[in-house]
C-alpha cells in the first residue's frame, strides 16, 4: 500500500509538471466547463467520503483548475474551502446521482473571459454552478450559507496579539529584503571592477555565467527539493481531511498522522533536499518541516493544542521560504 501511494505521488508530480498543456487545452470553453464539474461531481460521488489522492486532485481542479497544489499551506487552505463549498450545496461528504446538462450559459457582466454557467442535477435537485477559468467553482443559483456556529464566538484579538501579528510581518519583510540583499552582494562579489549596475534576477545578459550562476544554483536545487517535498505536500493533506472527519474516525486520523510523520522525515534526513543555495530559504524551511513532523508527533499522542501551535509555526516559516524564493519565480 505504502509503495503504491509513493507511485502516485510520483505521477502527480510528473504529470504537474509535464502534463499541464495537455490538461488546460481547451480551458475556458464550454466542453472544458463541464468536463471540469462532471469531474469534481464524479469525484465526490466515488470518492467524497475518502481521503485519497483522486479527491485531491478534485480539490484542486474545483480551486484553479489545476491537477496539483504544490505549496502544502496552500493545499490545506483548498481542501478546508471545498468542504465549505460541498457543506454549502449538501453535497458533503458525497452524493448519490448526479446529470451534467449539455447546455450552458455564457459568463454574465463582470465574469473573467470563458467564464461559463453550467447546470446540473445532484441528488435530484437542479443546481447552477460558476466556473471561471483557472478560479473557484461557486454556486450561482441563490443558495444560502449556513449560519455560523453560535457555539463558536467571533475571533477578537488583543492589543499584545495585535502586536505579536505585526512584529511577525515586520520579520517576514526583513528576511524579504536581507534575501534580496544576500542576492544582490554575491553577485556584486563576482561582477568585473568597475561595474556598478546589478541586474535584478532573471534580467542577466546572456553571456554573463556569473549573474546566472545562482539562479541556475536556485533552480537545479528546487528540482530535487520538490521531488522530496510532494510526498509531505500529499500527507499534509490528507492530514487536514482526515481531521476534519465529523464524527471523528480516529483509526484514519492516526494513519494520517502516521503518514504525515514518516513522509516529513524522510524529508529531514534527506539534507540535499533542504540545503538551498540561500540560507534564507533553507533555514525557514528546514524550521517548516520540523514544525510539521513535531505536529505528527503530537498529532500521535492526542495533543490537539500543541500540535495546532506547530502547525501554525510551519505556516509563518513556509511563508518566510516563499518571500525568499519569490525573486527565483519558485514556491516552497
Amino acid at each position: 500500500m505504502a509503495r503504491a501511494r509513493w507511485l502516485v505521488s510520483g505521477l502527480i508530480l510528473s504529470l504537474a509538471l509535464a502534463g499541464c498543456a495537455k490538461l488546460f487545452k481547451t480551458e475556458g470553453t464550454e466542453s472544458a466547463a463541464k468536463t471540469r464539474v462532471r469531474f469534481i461531481l464524479q469525484t465526490i460521488k466515488d470518492h467524497g467520503t475518502g481521503t485519497d489522492t483522486v479527491l485531491q486532485t478534485a480539490v484542486c481542479r474545483w480551486r484553479n483548475d489545476k491537477i496539483f497544489i504544490a505549496i502544502p499551506t496552500e493545499q490545506v487552505e483548498a481542501s478546508d474551502a471545498f468542504d465549505n463549498w460541498r457543506q454549502q450545496g449538501g453535497i458533503y461528504p458525497t452524493i448519490q446521482a448526479f446529470e451534467v446538462e449539455e447546455k450552458v450559459q455564457d459568463g454574465h457582466d463582470g465574469d473573467p473571459e470563458g467564464t461559463y454557467y453550467v447546470k446540473a442535477t445532484i441528488n435530484g435537485v437542479s443546481r447552477l454552478l460558476r466556473v471561471p477559468p483557472r478560479a473557484q467553482i461557486s454556486w450561482a443559483d441563490g443558495i444560502v450559507q449556513p449560519p455560523p456556529d453560535a457555539s463558536k464566538p467571533a475571533v477578537t484579538f488583543s492589543e499584545a496579539e495585535l502586536r505579536r501579528k505585526r512584529a511577525e510581518w515586520e520579520e517576514h519583510e526583513r528576511m524579504a529584503e536581507q534575501s534580496q540583499a544576500d542576492l544582490q552582494a554575491w553577485r556584486r562579489s563576482r561582477a568585473p571592477g568597475g561595474e556598478a549596475a546589478v541586474p535584478h534576477v532573471g534580467a542577466a545578459q546572456p553571456g554573463n555565467d556569473a549573474a546566472n550562476e545562482l539562479p541556475r544554483a536556485m533552480r537545479t536545487w528546487h528540482r530535487r527539493y520538490i521531488q522530496r517535498a510532494t510526498a509531505v505536500s500529499l500527507a499534509l493533506s490528507q492530514f487536514g481531511m482526515a481531521a476534519r472527519e465529523n464524527p471523528p474516525d480516529m483509526p484514519r486520523q492516526l494513519a494520517a498522522c502516521r503518514d504525515l510523520r514518516a513522509a516529513s522525515q524522510t524529508l529531514l534526513a534527506d539534507q540535499p533536499a533542504l540545503a538551498a543555495p540561500l540560507a534564507t530559504v533553507s533555514g525557514p524551511l528546514t524550521l517548516a518541516y520540523n514544525e510539521i513532523q513535531a505536529a505528527a508527533v503530537a498529532c500521535l499522542a492526542n495533543r490537539a493544542d500543541e500540535q495546532k501551535e506547530h502547525l501554525a509555526a510551519a505556516r509563518r516559516a513556509m511563508a518566510e521560504a516563499g518571500d525568499a524564493l519569490r525573486p527565483f519565480q519558485l514556491t516552497p
